[in-house]
């Protein structure tokens, strides 16, 4: 009979095998079976000597050979194999088809501006206006498709579609397919429950101006320059007059960051969360951010190929890139922002034409 005084031991005497899937359709793997299976310390075991030196060394060195796999594992295949192709050019080569390949954009661009010109004056007046907005040269429709074409993207007639109608900000958010097929939210709404109705806008109204008349000076200021500029550029319309019998507007706020020059910039964000337009939206499909072990592991590739060059990171940001996507035009109406005057205390109505910061859509589109 066992001994009920006694604890049992913290860990088995002989090695053991790990029961993942339970009684049906069993599968026995090895502790040792998964690159993220590993202990960070020994286990506890009833012994009264301390490890030597020698074996602290070793078990630190497994240990740090057991993270660098499961570091390494996380990395998607694609990144690893086009750091491979690159670091295996050399300079001179790598130059030349880079530059062979840009004149042979540049030749190509200007070949299909005529059906740029063409799919831009056919879209509908508020999606035409956000897109003229997204760089000095307007959008190039039909160069951007035959370029998705060219890379073999799977989604590219959808995404096209999107950009020339208009992305949904409520209901089922289109998500890339490469995402994992998880669900991330359902909705918990309908948007014919969305609050309407002058109690509940007087309420928001209220609330709004107490909350702006809290806020710093330099950062309403910035709100309603921001607001005012992006009128001008046409990613949101004029001021509207209050009609209580549409959804309430979302309020519109500021955050301050710091910029990577090291100013503090101000960042308008428009509170969807709170103004319940987001519980209306049903998103299936978990997408991967890029991670800094995905620069480390191409860092390291890069340096195994050239191990004498010093390695430079530079980066490129796409500006105002929400602000670029065009909400669908049947759904501007739940794309009412509402924005704090700071001169004369009041405030006013407006609606988003491009995907605001703050909508969950916006995140997918």
């Amino acid at each position: 009979m066992r001994d009920l005084t006694r604890p049992p031991p913290l860990v088995p005497s002989h090695p053991r095998r790990v029961d993942t899937l339970g009684p049906v359709g069993r599968q026995e793997t090895s502790p040792s079976s998964s690159e993220d299976d590993f202990e960070f310390f020994p286990s506890k075991v009833s012994s009264s000597s301390k490890p030597t030196s020698s074996e602290v060394l070793a078990h630190s060195l497994r240990i740090q050979g057991e993270l660098h796999r499961a570091f390494k594992s996380k990395v998607p295949p694609h990144v690893r194999a086009t750091a491979v192709s690159l670091s295996s050019c050399n300079q001179e080569d790598l130059h030349s088809s880079r530059l062979m390949n840009m004149r042979r954009l540049e030749v190509l661009a200007v070949e299909l501006q005529a059906s740029d010109d063409a799919l831009l004056s056919s879209l509908h007046p508020d999606v035409r206006s956000v897109l003229l907005a997204s760089g000095d040269t307007g959008p190039h429709l039909a160069f951007f498709s035959r370029l998705l074409s060219e890379s073999g993207y799977k989604q590219r007639e959808e995404l096209i579609r999107d950009l020339l109608a208009g992305f949904p900000l409520t209901g089922i958010i289109p998500v890339e397919k490469s995402s994992k097929p998880l669900e991330v939210q359902k909705s918990s709404i309908d948007v014919t429950a969305l609050p309407r109705g002058k109690a509940r806008w007087e309420r928001t109204i209220k609330k709004h101006v107490r909350f702006s008349e809290q806020t710093e000076a330099y950062v309403k200021e910035e709100i309603w320059r921001q607001t005012i500029e992006e009128q001008k550029v046409g990613r949101i319309t004029p001021f509207e007059e209050f009609n209580f019998q549409d959804v309430v507007p979302t309020r519109r706020f500021g955050v301050t960051q710091q910029s990577s020059k090291g100013t503090v910039k101000v960042r308008c964000i428009d509170d969807f969360h709170e103004s319940e337009v987001n519980d209306t939206c049903d998103v299936v499909g978990r997408i991967r951010m890029g991670h800094i072990r995905d620069l480390a592991e191409q860092a390291k590739i890069f340096h195994r190929h050239h191990p004498d060059e010093d390695l430079v990171i530079w980066k490129s940001d796409f500006k105002g890139a929400y602000r670029s996507v065009p909400i669908h035009p049947s759904q501007q109406d739940f794309a009412k922002i509402l924005v704090f005057d700071p001169s004369s205390g009041r405030c006013h109505v407006a609606r988003q034409l491009a995907m605001p910061f703050g909508s969950i859509a916006a995140v997918y589109a």
